[in-house]
């Protein structure tokens, strides 16, 4: 069953929007950017958590070693059904203690749910907004991981948690949710895609796993200045499920959001219960263990397994595009580049720069994927797809070049992993080289 939730601060709201391929646009460019990859430095901040005594103790987890869950009777809110339990479910990977949290009790409420220990150097962009918190020395990676299980081999009807890289109030960055279902539990991902008012969230659902065996979960998020850039990674079981973005453009365009218009810092994580409340599961519910938390540099990619680049002049209408792109695999999140427009026919102007967000060079052929920014009514929030052959040395006539466009990023992924037609126009100067 799918559940609804309100927004307030970034709480679940689940959209689904078809994909719907817009009508070709007019496009263009000028110039050249190169994409900078950051190395690798020691990790700037981690935990390693496994809620074990002495360090922690049965019962209530607010308050031990720096977690907690705040929320009383009196608050408004809800006491929440949560602690550390004896590992008495036959997990033997889980120690002697674990977390444990159901859904008999819930609330709309953020900042008195269950947070984890948080980093001393958070995560985010240049002009995340750290609201109360330290951001310490602020980094650009963040990782959060962890094993999972169910305290019952059957079904806990209606059961669900979200887990959430959050800034310590309720300002989450990403999500997943975990939904005990017939067949088993069902993960859910869920990003915000476009740069729309009200925002674009969009649901994943990324795996079902069962409940008569522990499993890990993984979730990184790389935090790129600009929108429309961020890039998270989940696993579960070493295997990448799923590769999306964060949910910065929430807050940067949309209205609800307008007190503070900008990214959050992540500091911690937030285990949280919304929705429906189902109190028979009191006492029972998912498990958590082996927890780790990071923040640090984004590490570096390695060599890209293809790139192009070129400056063209295009007709029909008048258009100019310099672009550099960098593939580093299929359906990686790596790849990486640099893309400069500009059309001199369409009205108003249209001129802008972008980053690659998807690249795929296969022999003398390839594609790439960026969004239009923010500032270009009608148009921004498109991704577009270029899609090149390079046909030999200048002058011989062979190259080609050609573009499309959709609302949807997980269409516009696809056309780049995959191939799609194009609008190709004619090319009065310039050149183009795939290597």
């Amino acid at each position: 069953m799918k559940r609804v939730y309100s927004l307030q601060k970034g709480v679940e709201k689940i959209k689904t929007t078809s994909d719907t391929v817009l009508a070709s646009i007019v496009l263009g460019i000028t110039g050249l950017v190169l994409a900078i990859t950051m190395p690798l430095a020691a990790r700037a901040d981690s935990t390693n958590i496994n809620f074990e005594s002495p360090t922690y103790t049965i019962g209530n987890i607010n308050g031990q070693d720096g977690w907690t869950a705040t929320g009383s009777a009196g608050s408004g809110c809800a006491v929440y059904d949560e602690g550390v339990v004896a590992n008495t479910f036959g997990y033997p990977s889980f120690g002697g203690q674990s977390l444990r949290i159901s859904d008999a009790v819930t609330s709309g409420c953020f900042g008195d749910q269950l947070f984890a220990k948080p980093l001393v150097n958070a995560v985010g962009e240049a002009d995340s907004t750290n609201g109360i918190y330290s951001p310490g020395t602020l980094q650009r990676h963040f990782e959060m991981q962890f094993d999972f299980a169910s305290t019952k081999q059957t079904e806990q009807v209606g059961m669900h948690t979200s887990v959430s890289p959050d800034r310590g109030d309720g300002s989450r960055m990403s999500y997943l949710r975990f939904d005990d279902q017939a067949d088993g539990v069902h993960v859910f991902f869920d990003d915000v895609q476009g740069t729309s008012n009200p925002a674009n969230f969009v649901e994943s659902y990324i795996g079902t796993i069962s409940r008569t065996t522990s499993h890990n979960i993984k979730l990184t998020l790389d935090t790129l200045d600009g929108p429309s850039n961020d890039i998270v990674k989940v696993w579960i079981d070493g295997s990448l499920v799923k590769t999306g973005t964060s949910w910065e453009n929430y807050y940067r365009y949309d209205s609800e959001s307008s007190a503070e218009q900008s990214p959050r810092i992540v500091k911690t994580i937030l285990f949280r219960e919304g929705g429906d409340s189902n109190v028979a599961d009191s006492g029972n519910g998912f498990l958590f263990d082996n927890f780790t938390s990071l923040s640090g540099p984004i590490p570096p990619i390695g060599k890209a397994l293809g790139s192009v680049t070129g400056g063209l002049t295009l007709s029909s209408p008048r258009q100019q595009i310099s672009f550099n792109a960098f593939d580093y695999g299929v359906a990686s999140s790596n790849d990486r580049g640099t893309v400069e427009y500009q059309n001199f026919d369409y009205s108003g102007g249209l001129h802008y720069t972008a980053n690659i967000l998807c690249a795929t060079v296969s022999g003398n052929n390839a594609r790439f994927m960026f969004q239009i920014p923010n500032g270009f009514p009608g148009l921004s929030g498109l991704y577009v797809l270029s899609s090149v052959h390079d046909g030999g040395t200048p002058g011989t006539k062979g190259d080609t070049y050609g573009h499309t466009a959709t609302g949807s990023l997980a269409t516009a992924q696809s056309w780049c992993e995959n191939n799609t037609s194009v609008n190709n126009y004619p090319i009065t100067g310039g050149n183009l080289v795939v290597h």
